[in-house]
């Protein structure tokens, strides 16, 4: 039987026209190797790619910038729509470390005082409404319109920052694959921590692009539609990213795929811990082994620095 991944991706390449390549490929899809999950995977979003270049390159459209409600300086946003008294337990410790180490520099968003700091025009408020839109999606338009306005740094719930390393942390940062592992990856970057000056270009553009298409659609065309406007908009830039300093994506998930494994003490957490000081986790577990050790793991947050 099919599992939820693949039923989704199914259906958005149907909804992008690609059916026949995706036949084409199936076999390699159906495969339970993973390597030949993530050729599947590959070839699909070299294909979508391209449709949307070809579609959005130079592609004037209209300018979604909104006026700064109240003064910031140097935010760090971190949402949880339903409120973090609601969240789970991960999510509420990753808070408390936050606020205990960055104070009121540290701004919650939620579903209550989202419209305290930003506008979204009427036709995603709707279709968020409507479930056309999910919490996942909106929180890619929450993002980037907040960085958009206000600058600041977007940290996802659930990745953790020691307060050292994001002190020295250059102006701009977006998580990327680096050579060699990005050779043939078409969208080589990840939108779970970003830090960027207020109206910078590519946010700008990439903010524009996304909130044109939720105006003229009302289905998602791809999971991660954010990151190819972001490598389009990047391209537009001549290469933007690529002169960016260079924040690696693949180490922050270290931690996250090994407690999958196995059990590990706290000890071994702790050490695991080290590799990298920018940690990204999760919480949608998906093995026997990570409740245990995401337990031991939240322990430890109280006294990480």
């Amino acid at each position: 039987m099919l599992n939820k991944r693949i039923l989704q991706s199914l259906k958005s390449y149907m909804k992008a026209g690609e059916l026949p390549l995706m036949l084409g490929l199936l076999p390699y899809f159906l495969s339970k190797e993973k390597v030949s999950m993530e050729l599947f995977r590959s070839r699909l979003n070299y294909s979508m790619y391209k449709k949307i270049k070809k579609r959005y390159v130079g592609k004037k459209v209209k300018d979604y910038t909104q006026k700064v409600k109240r003064p910031l300086k140097n935010p760090i946003w971190f949402m949880w729509l339903q409120g973090i008294d609601s969240a789970p337990v991960l999510v509420q410790k990753n808070f408390s470390y936050l606020r205990k180490n960055f104070g009121e520099q540290l701004i919650e968003i939620n579903s209550e005082n989202l419209s305290k700091y930003i506008d979204l025009p009427d036709f995603i408020l709707k279709k968020k409404q409507e479930n056309k839109i999910t919490n996942t999606h909106f929180s890619d338009l929450v993002r980037i319109q907040l960085l958009a306005t206000y600058g600041g740094t977007w940290i996802d719930s659930t990745v953790l920052v020691e307060k050292k390393y994001f002190r020295k942390l250059p102006d701009i940062v977006i998580p990327r694959t680096l050579k060699p592992g990005k050779d043939g990856n078409i969208i080589p970057i990840s939108s779970w921590f970003l830090k960027f000056p207020a109206n910078n270009p590519l946010i700008v553009r990439t903010r524009n692009l996304l909130f044109n298409y939720w105006e003229k659609n009302n289905q998602l065309i791809d999971y991660f539609l954010l990151h190819y406007y972001i490598v389009i908009a990047s391209k537009e830039l001549d290469g933007y990213i690529e002169d960016l300093p260079p924040i690696d994506n693949s180490l922050p998930h270290y931690l996250m795929l090994e407690m999958r494994k196995r059990p590990l003490d706290v000890d071994e957490i702790k050490n695991k811990m080290k590799y990298s000081r920018l940690i990204k986790l999760t919480n949608k577990t998906v093995s026997a082994y990570e409740n245990d050790n995401y337990s031991r793991l939240i322990s430890i947050l109280e006294t990480w620095s």
